[in-house]
């Protein structure tokens, strides 16, 4: 199957995970589809508030539960947890802001203060 189908495939399911999280009020920050350059693959990115000392136990748990009950098209395997805190999400807020309208936001071979940020489709910045 050719990639960029697998690709849109990815984003119209990350698209409606991200819809239905937010109505469940799940708590995130950041959410984007980013490649990963070194495996060549795509996975949601999801910036968590202190996941770094909570862990993401729950916060997994949480996001299982809803795609089983929604049926959703995507696993857990095309998702991760990140702490809102990290230093590309600190460097995205720094350079796009916070937004809520004017997504989804693409990025392609971007270097922000000297870090290449992976290519991207930005859906929420809070």
């Amino acid at each position: 199957m050719d990639t960029a189908i697998l690709v849109d495939e990815l984003n119209q399911n990350a698209v409606e995970l991200i819809k239905v999280l937010d109505e469940k009020n799940f708590v995130f920050t950041v959410a984007a589809l980013m490649k990963n350059e070194d495996a060549e693959d795509w996975r949601l990115v999801l910036g968590i508030p202190e996941i770094r000392t909570k862990g993401s136990r729950d916060s997994l748990t949480q996001i299982n539960n809803i795609i089983e009950e929604k049926d959703l098209k995507i696993s857990l395997y095309d998702i991760i947890l990140v702490d809102d805190q990290d230093r590309l999400f600190t460097l995205l807020r720094s350079k796009v802001g916070v937004r809520q309208g004017a997504l989804p936001l693409k990025i392609t071979g971007n270097y922000f203060d000297g870090t290449r940020f992976p290519d991207s489709i930005i859906y929420v910045v809070k």
